[in-house]
């Protein structure tokens, strides 16, 4: 039953719009979005990657409907069901190139919403794969993300980078599939509170139309500061070049640790502007990385949001995590996530190890798209 819009929630500005439409996809609630960036001038309204975000979601769901002003600066978002790819149709493709974000921006709604569709996704997104210092590399999505959505549901996603594209240019391609997703029942409660130790660090240096020797450059100074924290560390080296090249010249690097408990987190840089020199890039990656280390959590900054999202939307049981940093993004996160499912959250401090405790109970939010009347 989808709700009319009389009982829409109400937002105001575009703070976090990505993730309330998200919310707004699951659980079937519309919302009204007014003030979208009303008192800028030269740009008034939903940016060029929140349109496109709004017309992937309208292919992967059936009945949405969708209301902008003529400035752009409200909204109404009544959300249809999950449908997924249609089977037998082949995979369905998006442009992202027009949008102000890599394809990373539309590939992480996608990884959210790919247990509760009818039928498995089959998506291919094309544009810019890096260059964006507010979005991830499409590495750390790979390696982290996919890995975390697997572990905390069940579900089997890929993600395979076909082509890299950097920004603004792109020319870019990923694709992304789901090979099973969750039944009615959803999925069962998350106990995630032991990061452990690091055992072992992967990551990958990237570059395009520039340089071989820039990857080089990076994975030296990389292993020049690692090494001496533990010798399994292993970077690939990834130079693309002709075809397969990016349509925009640039390079960066992606770090990932793995520990004993099986715990992933990471840092990407990439060459947006003012960083030209690989090793530049190399140090900025390597700060950030044993930053997210320090803090001791169980993910990292940038996979707040997807945990704490499958723990409000797992069963009606008591589910864990452990934090190093809570971020302003999922503190806000946690306020939606309240008024669209009344799941409350308990933000509990470990000042032994300096991190948070976050703990709920579950809205057991099956798939729905599943239901045959």
């Amino acid at each position: 039953l989808i709700t009319p819009f009389v009982m829409a929630l109400e937002f105001h500005g575009s703070d976090n719009l990505r993730m309330r439409l998200v919310l707004s996809t699951l659980t079937g609630i519309p919302i009204r979005v007014k003030g979208i960036r009303e008192d800028e001038m030269e740009r008034p309204g939903l940016s060029p990657a929140e349109v496109g975000l709004l017309r992937l979601l309208e292919k992967v769901t059936d009945g949405t409907k969708i209301e902008i002003n003529e400035t752009g600066t409200s909204l109404r978002f009544r959300p249809g069901i999950l449908v997924g790819s249609p089977p037998y149709e082949g995979p369905m493709v998006h442009d992202c190139s027009v949008a102000d974000r890599t394809m990373t921006y539309f590939a992480e709604v996608l990884l959210m919403l790919a247990p509760f569709v009818r039928s498995p996704l089959q998506v291919v997104l094309r544009g810019s794969s890096e260059g964006k210092r507010e979005d991830i590399t499409v590495d750390s999505l790979m390696n982290i993300g996919v890995p975390l959505l697997r572990k905390l549901t069940g579900v089997d996603v890929a993600l395979q980078l076909v082509r890299r594209g950097m920004f603004p240019k792109g020319g870019g391609e990923i694709k992304l599939v789901t090979k099973n997703v969750l039944t009615i029942a959803g999925f069962k409660a998350i106990d995630l509170v032991e990061p452990g130790r690091v055992k072992r660090i992967r990551g990958v240096a990237f570059s395009s139309r520039v340089s071989p020797m820039f990857v080089n450059t990076m994975v030296d100074v990389t292993r020049g500061v690692l090494n001496d924290f533990t010798a399994d560390v292993y970077i690939y080296t990834d130079h693309e070049k002709g075809k397969r090249g990016s349509d925009e010249p640039g390079f960066g690097m992606t770090l990932v640790a793995e520990s004993d408990s099986h715990c992933l987190v990471g840092a990407d840089c990439t060459s947006t502007p003012p960083a030209k020199d690989p090793e530049e890039v190399a140090k900025s990656c390597l700060n950030l990385f044993l930053e997210e280390i320090s803090y001791g959590g169980c993910v990292d900054t940038s996979f707040q949001g997807l945990l704490i999202l499958m723990m409000a939307l797992a069963e009606e049981d008591i589910s864990r995590a452990r934090i190093g940093r809570l971020s302003t993004h999922s503190v806000s996160l946690l306020r939606d996530i309240r008024q669209f499912t009344g799941v409350m959250f308990k933000i509990r401090p470990d000042r032994k190890t300096e991190t948070v405790l976050l703990s709920c109970v579950g809205s057991r939010l099956g798939n729905v798209a599943k239901v045959r009347f």
